[in-house]
């Protein structure tokens, strides 16, 4: 029981810890989202109603316990380039993953439950040399690289699929 409390105070610790560098890297890194959403041509009291709107007139420590908080109580902020909460924005995307994924699974489990039988009937013959070679293919291969080749052969070149995916909140 003792490596269990453990483990999980040591994962609060490491979950605060990479959210305390995401925020960091957030502030440090972006510039000021208060100027880049009001435009080019706002004046300094515009950006300056933009950085009370956004809570970026706050100290950093105020805005990081404010977004901590805000995470434990399952809200993840605002997006300010669709306009819509985050939460609303994953819910929609989470299901079109799931489906995907599911599909995935489903294609990868059949495909090869199937190779695996053909492969054990005949075993020691040519088939069974193929289906270990697709085997071996299928989980040294990057699976970037395999998404963008069948993108690029079902989507672009056989045009059989969408390349662009769901248009679900088109920017």
């Amino acid at each position: 029981m003792n490596s269990i409390v453990k483990r999980i105070l040591f994962s609060i610790i490491v979950l605060l810890g990479v959210s305390l560098l995401a925020f960091s890297l957030l502030r440090l890194g972006a510039g000021d989202p208060a100027s880049m959403m009001a435009g080019a041509m706002a004046s300094p009291e515009e950006v300056e109603e933009y950085r009370v709107l956004m809570g970026l007139d706050q100290p950093l420590i105020v805005q990081y316990l404010k977004y901590i908080t805000g995470v434990l109580h399952g809200d993840l902020g605002f997006s300010w380039n669709y306009n819509a909460p985050v939460v609303d924005l994953l819910s929609v995307r989470i299901m079109q993953t799931l489906r995907l994924a599911g599909f995935g699974l489903l294609w990868a489990t059949v495909f090869s439950i199937t190779l695996g039988i053909i492969a054990g009937i005949n075993q020691g013959k040519t088939i069974d040399f193929v289906a270990i070679f697709f085997a071996i293919i299928g989980q040294s291969m990057s699976i970037v690289w395999l998404g963008f080749m069948l993108i690029l052969i079902f989507g672009v070149k056989l045009g059989a699929l969408p390349t662009r995916g769901l248009e679900v909140f088109p920017i």
